[in-house]
């Protein structure tokens, strides 16, 4: 089962992580958010299974995250989940994954 690992990473604790998940998963695409939103064609994904790797900031998701997910489709995904980074608590980091379109109202 082909799956794809979308991720965003300031300090490359969230790229490690969707490294060693996508190791986990094996057939496993990884694909940078930020190279996503400047190429159309990989924010349609196919995959049956989907992961998102960020880092949590307080205030909510990365403007770049939120971005993304607006645009980003994940039409055949079965089994989409989400990986928050974090050196202490998840903040808003949640509720604005499962509405990006309100997170710039939190920053």
């Amino acid at each position: 089962m082909r799956s794809r690992i979308y991720y965003f990473s300031g300090t490359g604790n969230s790229l490690s992580t969707a490294r060693s998940v996508s190791n986990s998963l094996g057939d496993c695409g990884l694909v940078a958010m930020t190279r996503a939103l400047e190429s159309p064609e990989l924010l349609d994904c196919g995959e049956k299974v989907v992961g998102i790797v960020t880092p949590n900031y307080y205030v909510g998701l990365p403007v770049v995250v939120a971005d993304f997910l607006r645009k980003a489709s994940f039409r055949n995904a079965g089994y989409l989940f989400m990986i928050l980074t974090s050196g202490h608590d998840f903040g808003a980091a949640i509720s604005s994954a499962q509405n990006p379109a309100n997170q710039l109202q939190n920053v």
